[in-house]
């Protein structure tokens, strides 16, 4: 049936270390708010707003994802703020296949020296199939695009062209407790660069439950 639920999240950097630009509330933290929504059986929705602070020395505004200056609009070295939105959605047509996919938007502000902003957005659009081959068995597909810096005040580290990350996977339930999952990754102009190289990455996972 219809259901609404509200989460809510902090983390704290360094918590424990109450010193310089530290501790709870004073150093780094990301501060998380989530609404998910069911309409209807088949129909998952979700907004997310974070809120973060990176006071610089690893500053990393979209958690190792996406490009470079994505990761840092402004520097490694420059203490950096964020508001981050996000909608999912998630429709099962049947019992077995889904379509699903997410759209992020990220405002960063440079926290130190020159007032600088930066714009940068992430999408991506899945697949899925389950039992096929058998019972447990679940076949993916994903495409979207990495995190990418679509405007900067500091123009020097704005995105100008775009990366394309495409991702397919099998996962074989082996028996209630052991499962293989092979996939392939293609990443399409790596950092946002159409004169580098497609990059390929093959994987395989084994996962146990017990």
């Amino acid at each position: 049936g219809n259901q609404l639920t509200f989460s809510l999240g902090y983390l704290a950097d360094e918590p424990a270390d109450p010193s310089n630009d530290r501790g709870l509330f004073n150093g780094s933290f990301a501060a998380l708010a989530q609404v998910a929504f069911r309409p209807s059986k088949n129909l998952d929705l979700g907004l997310t707003y974070a809120r973060s602070y990176d006071r610089g020395g690893n500053v990393d505004v979209t958690s190792a994802t996406g490009s470079g200056f994505a990761r840092r609009p402004f520097g490694a070295n420059v203490a950096t703020s964020s508001d981050n939105f996000s909608l999912q959605a998630a429709f099962k047509l049947n019992p077995k296949f889904t379509i699903s996919g997410w759209a992020g938007y990220t405002n960063a502000h440079r926290e130190s020296g020159l007032d600088q902003d930066a714009d940068i957005w992430n999408w991506a659009v899945t697949l899925s199939l389950a039992d096929l081959g058998k019972k447990g068995n679940l076949a993916g597909l994903i495409f979207g695009q990495p995190p990418k810096v679509t405007d900067n005040d500091f123009a020097a580290r704005q995105d100008n062209d775009s990366a394309f990350h495409l991702e397919g996977l099998y996962r074989y339930q082996v028996n209630n407790n052991i499962s293989i999952t092979p996939g392939l990754i293609v990443i399409f102009n790596p950092e946002n660069n159409s004169d580098n190289d497609t990059a390929l990455v093959g994987v395989v996972r084994t996962t146990f439950r017990f």
